[in-house]
């Protein structure tokens, strides 16, 4: 059901950090499930749809570091979740991909320990994937944070923030 990421969402929203350590285990529970259900095709299960991306949203917004207490594998998924998430046709959810893809690349840029890993491994085809969404006439409305997102990677090359091919 939905109203067990909306709960979800809400536990974080309001303990943040506190429950940084649950986090991994309760995306081990609900997060291949749901994400197995709403990518088979852009139509069913709207409610789990937009309640899964406002988790992933909190989730990054509040315990960040949890996504690399996860394995590699959640953490691609994660990543991917964010990219169906701005394809998306629907626009309250591609503006959520948006919003968590600015956040997440946020984040990734205070924390050192994991920045050059993760531009090494997604920078690239995150920034094919704006650019993908960006000229599709169906996403113009999300077109001012497209151009904000390219600009914030790309400020991440030009400033030499990015050290890794």
């Amino acid at each position: 059901k939905s109203h067990v990421l909306t709960l979800f969402t809400v536990v974080v929203e309001k303990l943040k950090s506190h429950v940084l350590t649950h986090v991994p285990r309760v995306m081990e529970s609900v997060f291949e499930c749901t994400l197995q259900m709403i990518t088979t095709n852009f139509e069913d299960f709207p409610e789990h749809r937009i309640r899964f991306f406002e988790f992933l949203k909190a989730i990054t917004t509040w315990c960040f570091p949890a996504l690399f207490n996860i394995s590699a594998e959640h953490q691609k998924l994660v990543v991917d979740s964010v990219v169906w998430a701005i394809k998306h046709t629907e626009r309250n959810i591609a503006d959520t991909g948006l919003d968590i893809l600015s956040e997440l690349l946020s984040n990734v840029g205070k924390t050192p320990a994991v920045a050059q890993g993760f531009y090494q491994q997604y920078l690239v085809a995150l920034i094919q994937d704006v650019f993908a969404v960006m000229t599709d006439r169906l996403h113009k409305s999300g077109f001012k944070m497209h151009a904000t997102l390219l600009k914030q990677m790309f400020h991440l090359v030009i400033t030499n923030q990015v050290t890794v091919p």
